[in-house]
């Protein structure tokens, strides 16, 4: 097996309730296009190593937080406890590449607000493991944000460990949640030739290896 770094009580209430999530699911789908987001060989998706040609970061930038989550995921499997949740940084790209490190190798908290009329980044990841994770989807409707994913096996045995920097733009205040929803799963010989299925214990573990579903809040009053 060989090592691969890969780097969404009464009457009254329940009336309200059905009225929120008819005019949620009535607001328009905004969707985050694959090619926008930078990760680690995840298809459809823009190399994240490119980022680390900008000159103002090191080499293994990238290696660096891949290594981080190796070792994050490898202590919490240990201790039984699931994964981490995903979390949000500000900034677009490169900015948010930086902050995502703080997080994830330097330990910092991640934010729990994020200033209107700043570009907000979502951080997604997977810790070491034999498959691969591909993002399908991102939807953004009204507060709730979606991530669509789903596992890849493929006929060579590999380990990988993958994160993505989705880029939502600057979003309106506000709570928002984010959603992760599991796709079927999918194996294969090779990339463009899935065959292999999947381990059953992959699909059922997903919040050992997956960053968890969280929330985070917009802040007009910080901007």
């Amino acid at each position: 097996m060989r090592l691969r770094t890969v780097i969404a009580v009464c009457v009254v209430g329940s009336f309200a309730a059905g009225n929120n999530f008819a005019e949620t699911q009535s607001e328009p789908v905004r969707t985050i296009p694959l090619n926008r987001i930078w990760a680690v060989d995840m298809e459809g998706t823009r190399n994240i190593h490119e980022l680390e040609k900008n000159g103002t970061l090191g080499e293994r930038y990238v290696d660096e937080i891949v290594r981080a989550l190796i070792d994050t995921g490898h202590d919490l499997r240990l201790k039984q406890k699931p994964a981490n949740p995903g979390f949000v940084v500000a900034g677009d790209s490169v900015k948010a590449l930086q902050r995502a490190h703080a997080v994830l190798v330097d330990r910092e908290k991640p934010a729990r607000s994020i200033a209107e009329g700043t570009d907000v980044a979502l951080v997604f990841f997977m810790y070491s493991a034999g498959i691969d994770v591909q993002l399908r989807a991102v939807e953004v409707r009204g507060k709730t944000i979606e991530l669509k994913y789903r596992f890849v096996n493929y006929v060579e045995k590999i380990l990988s460990t993958q994160f993505a920097l989705i880029p939502l733009g600057k979003l309106a205040s506000g709570k928002y949640e984010v959603k992760l929803t599991q796709l079927p799963s999918v194996g294969g010989k090779s990339k463009t030739d899935y065959q292999e299925i999947v381990p059953p214990r992959y699909v059922q573990e997903a919040g050992q290896i997956i960053s968890q579903p969280f929330t985070f809040e917009v802040d007009a009053s910080s901007s």
